[in-house]
């Protein structure tokens, strides 16, 4: 089509500039670089007598603005000069050039075997970025350019009007608005200081621009936050002078000040390298006006006015229900987007609130248009808008064209969608329509008469390798394997195959324990997926002050330091407790990070430190509390608050701000029946079995602390607030008083929250312990129980609890179906009269109301031995155990690989922090689920787990729930999943697969109907299925072995038979 687009969402818009800028500086390393500059201090008033710098002089430009495409934002105009012909167009003609400027930077190299997506190089620690801004040849200072100052942006509106880009024979210029540019400067997010301008120290003239803004984006399997580099221009007469490096360098110092080290950015030329690569094609809506301005020309035997019928359009569109997108349309036809990218490989993942800035029509800028069926929106499609600039025609001053953003298809086809889009911009006298042949767009692209352009574009990641993504590519490659009705149909057919032959295996659960797997030094108080594998790591205690990362193997082998995020606090605070949550609503966890004064131990410290990619950023702002806080969701928005105990005894919750970076103290309006009993012990977890969770705190009812009593606060939902705008926390009804006697000399230890009766409602289990006795009180079927404590082991040697009932701190123990039996199990840390002490496994026996040593499973016997926790090192939903000691003062944390040959259906289930994409990267606290199911005997079986917010003393809480039904095979199942909502709404799932990590992202939050659940296959632990599935390949394999055989023989039979009756011919060649 005779002009070059070329999209450029660019970390180093100005590519081809900046490549034949260093290119000039290596061939002309003898000259002082600032000897060609402008005599008068940077002025750059033009002389009498000098010429315009002639176009083999001047390097080529870009100009780009806020758009992707499967990763693209702009269409941009490169200026065919001396500076871009000399770049190279091909992967062949690449490998021989030296790139002086990438050979520096981090991105892969052409000779690289790329077989995984992962950073070139780790990211800094912000306290070792740079600080000072870069050094600026003499004359010329750096400034920031204020969008929202009209005199600015006319300024900034010049530079790129008198310096962007031109085709070779000066034909042809942008010709973007103001507007547009205020829509690529400002989108949710956008820093002022990273609109970068450089300026002549004298007349304070603007000669250089660059931009940033924030950008979500989704590599195969991993969320990177990253920056699009915008609008790179530097003066005509400075494109020789070394100032477009430094500008990129400065805006990437800039930008790494906020922890963002990775970019994607676009050429229409090959530099080290791409990641993929797509043509442009051409769509001519006014064929006249382009051949008059010779944007095009006439093909071979056609006329003007054959070329003219050739490309007209209709005036009506075809599809019922086309109209432009409204305010009303904006949510269905965000989910619609959010559904159709998850099929790519490469990808910008939008927030609701994104999704609207990009998509809200403007005159002259961007247009979205939908169609609806039946009141239902189904399909939507977008262009935006970047005029050219006629030079030198005495009629026509500019081409209007069109290009083509995100065009969704579900009920009507992609071609007829795409034809009305042409319409209606044909109607909007628009001159040419421009598209690339990414996504799905290869569809309709030929169908609708678009012609192949010259040019291609090449898309590349800054500071990130990646295999090679082709432009069609439509999947999305997760970790593990997602299910299909094959799958299925395997699963239904190995359980007819292990009904037929017994199935022995199923009960057989041979249980033991190999050696430990990997010891590191220091104490683990949290998990945390930090590196999005789905593998959660851990968080250590290494000093008293300092917290450090461990990333877990995913082979389940170890872990690995992770340097970058490692936490230090002021020297005189002790670290006592961590918990994990999300404060200001992004996709990295946050910590709130409890310490006490190593001196006095009375009263607390709250820290909160924020996650980003590769660190933690710690708040100053710290809370005084007593004791120590406890995680819950008080306003129901989806991002953690923290309840805490005042010095004076009340209780307040500490609400996350818009921003997430500051709490606003709210008390408790209405006083508690009881003080609160301390230590402070508080739970967010559904006691009602509404799905929706309650807030249950632990009061003295009685001063002396002889009476414990269990106050339930529950969600007002007719006010849709627990907090009023006075600040204080109103409950629904008067809270339910459940009370506990008790004896002066009891020690009370942390309430346990599971299903321990496996009815399908969760218990309230409360230790309490005596010099001479151990009970567990539960709470369930709304009366109290005893359960009693068998701590007696194969030898007849008598256990018991590890606790001081001499201090005031209180203990914890941790409860899971270790044994995949249906029945949560507790492990604790106990003690002989010897003072021997070791971690024991306590199955659960409910009919009997009884927890018993498991005999066969004395996990580890040492004296150093403090806490033991469950921990799934392989991430197979088996679960492992974690035993943290004490040896002269040094931590210590083991971990332990559970061998078993157990065959249990279970499922493994995480409910997400609700974001606006797939996101398995953090666990949801306060969510509750309920699994029922009908086994093949028709037996109706019920399960509850709630996933719960870490609370307070080092509980270590598993960020996901085990349901397991031990050997009992499924005929019919449906999970109900619950959370913290206004609104009490719950999602429910038939037919759920088995023997899988189960992922459910209940976003919105209030619509349940489109939270979506994935399952992935447990392959380790699928062994009823691959035995199957070996069996009847096995199976086939024989039969069409020996089918063939038989065939073979009775064709040798036939051929005998034929040998018989026909007489035999020779032939003889002469």
């Amino acid at each position: 089509m005779g002009l070059l687009y070329v999209v450029s969402n660019t970390m180093v818009a100005c590519i081809c500039l900046v490549e034949a800028e260093m290119d000039t500086i290596y061939n002309n390393h003898d000259k002082d670089r600032n000897n060609a500059l402008p005599k008068e201090n940077g002025d750059l008033k033009k002389s009498s007598g000098a010429k315009d710098p002639s176009p083999e002089q001047e390097n080529v430009s870009v100009m780009t603005v806020p758009e992707y495409h499967v990763k693209q934002k702009l269409f941009t105009l490169l200026t065919l000069s001396d500076g871009y012909r000399t770049q190279p167009k091909s992967i062949e003609a690449a490998r021989k050039k030296t790139f002086h400027f990438w050979d520096t930077q981090p991105v892969p190299k052409f000779e690289e075997n790329v077989l995984s997506s992962e950073a070139v190089e780790p990211n800094k620690k912000i306290e070792d970025v740079r600080k000072e801004p870069y050094s600026l040849p003499e004359g010329f200072e750096w400034c920031n350019v204020d969008v929202d100052n009209e005199e600015q942006m006319e300024e900034t509106y010049m530079l790129l009007q008198e310096n962007y880009v031109e085709d070779e024979d000066n034909m042809f210029r942008f010709g973007y608005s103001l507007e547009f540019l205020k829509w690529a400067l400002k989108p949710p997010g956008w820093q002022s200081d990273w609109h970068i301008g450089v300026r002549a120290k004298r007349s304070k003239k603007l000669i250089g621009f660059i931009s940033a803004i924030p950008a979500m984006i989704r590599i195969y399997n991993r969320l990177i936050c990253m920056v699009e580099i915008n609008f790179l221009c530097v003066h005509k007469k400075l494109r020789s002078k070394r100032v477009a490096p430094v500008l990129i360098r400065e805006v990437t110092r800039r930008v790494n000040l906020h922890g963002i080290f990775q970019a994607v950015y676009t050429a229409g030329v090959v530099l080290p390298r791409p990641v993929s690569t797509c043509r442009y094609w051409h769509r001519s809506l006014n064929p006249k006006k382009l051949i008059d301005v010779r944007f095009s020309q006439l093909g071979k035997n056609m006329t003007v006015q054959r070329t003219m019928k050739l490309y007209r359009l209709p005036k009506e569109v075809r599809t019922a229900g086309f109209r432009r997108i409204t305010e009303a349309d904006m949510e269905a036809a965000f989910l619609l987007l959010e559904e159709y990218l998850k099929k790519f490989d490469l990808a910008p993942v939008y927030s609701l609130e994104q999704f609207k800035y990009w998509f809200t029509p403007r005159p002259d800028v961007v247009d979205t248009y939908v169609v609806e069926n039946d009141g239902v929106v189904t399909d939507f499609a977008s262009f935006y808008t970047l005029p050219s600039s006629v030079m030198h025609h005495p009629v026509y001053k500019s081409i209007h064209a069109a290009y083509a953003f995100y065009n969704v298809a579900t009920k009507t086809s992609l071609v007829d969608l795409m034809h009305d889009i042409l319409v209606v911009a044909k109607n909007a006298n628009y001159d040419v329509f421009n598209a690339l042949d990414l996504m799905d767009n290869k569809v309709f692209l030929e169908k609708l008469k678009f012609g192949k352009g010259d040019g291609h574009l090449h898309y590349y990641l800054y500071n990130w390798r990646c295999p090679v993504i082709s432009p069609d590519k439509i999947s999305y490659s997760g970790k593990g394997t997602y299910f299909s009705a094959i799958l299925r149909t395997l699963y239904a057919l190995s359980l007819i195959i292990s009904i037929i032959s017994g199935c022995a295996v199923l009960h057989c659960d041979s249980s033991k324990l190999s050696d430990i797997v990997t010891e590191i030094d220091g104490e683990v108080l949290a998990y945390v997926d930090l590196d999005r594998d789905l593998f959660f790591d851990l968080v250590v205690k290494v000093e008293p002050n300092i917290l450090q990362f461990y990333l877990a193997k995913k082979n389940g082998s170890g872990f690995l330091l992770a340097d970058s995020f490692t936490i230090k606090l002021l020297w005189n605070r002790n670290i006592v407790n961590v918990a994990v949550g999300n404060f200001d609503g992004d996709m990295y966890p946050d910590l709130l990070v409890t310490t006490k004064d190593i001196v006095s131990t009375n009263s607390s410290k709250v820290h909160v430190c924020f996650g980003s990619e590769r660190h933690f950023f710690c708040d100053s702002q710290t809370y005084d509390i007593e004791d120590e806080p406890q995680l819950v969701d008080c306003d129901c928005d989806q991002k953690s608050d923290f309840l805490a105990l005042l010095s004076n005894g009340s209780i307040a919750c500490f609400i996350s701000g818009k921003s997430g970076r500051q709490f606003v103290e709210q008390r408790f309006m209405v006083e508690l029946i009881s003080p609160v009993r301390r230590p402070f012990s508080v739970a967010f977890v559904d006691m009602t079995g509404d799905l929706i969770p309650e807030l249950v705190l632990m009061t003295d009812t009685v001063k002396n602390g002889s009476l414990v009593g269990f106050e339930v606060w529950t969600i007002n939902e007719t006010s849709r607030s627990w907090v009023h705008l006075d600040g204080d926390i109103e409950p629904l009804q008067e809270p339910r008083k459940q009370l506990l006697l008790l004896s002066s000399s009891t020690k009370i230890g942390q309430p346990l929250f599971e299903d321990f009766n496996a009815d399908g409602l969760i218990d309230m289990m409360v230790p309490v312990l005596t010099e001479t006795d151990s009970t567990m009180m539960v709470w369930s079927d709304g009366r109290w129980s005893a359960w009693t404590l068998n701590t007696t082991d194969s030898d007849g040697v008598i256990w018991r609890l590890v606790v001081d009932l001499n201090q005031s701190s209180t203990f914890s123990l941790q409860a899971g179906d270790y044994l995949h039996s249906g029945y949560p199990a507790l492990l604790a840390v106990l003690e002989n009269a010897n003072r021997q002490r070791a971690a024991f496994l306590m199955t659960n026996y409910p009919s009997q109301r009884q927890f018993r040593i498991d005999k066969r499973l004395p996990f580890y016997r040492n004296p150093s031995l403090t806490n033991a926790a469950f921990y799934d090192l392989s991430e197979d939903g088996y679960l492992d155990v974690m035993l943290l000691r004490n040896v002269s003062g040094r931590r210590s944390s083991l971990f332990i690989l559970s061998e078993r040959t157990l065959q249990s259906i279970f499922l493994k289930i995480q409910i997400c922090w609700p974001l606006p994409f797939d996101s398995y990267l953090m666990s949801w606290p306060g969510s509750s689920v309920q699994l029922q199911l009908t086994t093949w005997r028709g037996t109706v079986n019920k399960y509850a787990g709630a996933l719960m917010y870490s609370t307070a003393y080092k509980s270590l809480l598993l960020p996901y729930k085990v349901i397991s039904t031990g050997w009992h095979r499924w005929n019919d199942n449906r999970l109900k999943v619950g959370i913290a909502a206004w609104s009490k709404a719950a999602f429910e799932k038939h037919d759920l697969m088995p023997i899988t990590r189960t992922y459910v992202n209940p976003y919105p939050a209030d619509k349940p109907k489109h939270w979506k659940l994935t399952q992935i296959i447990i392959w380790s632990r699928m062994r009823i299925i691959t035995g199957s599935i070996l069996l009847l390949g096995t199976v086939v394999v024989l039969s069409i072995i020996i089918f063939f055989m038989e065939i073979r023989q009775w064709r040798m039979k036939l051929l005998g038979e034929e040998d018989s009756l026909i007489p035999r011919i020779s032939i003889y060649y002469r």
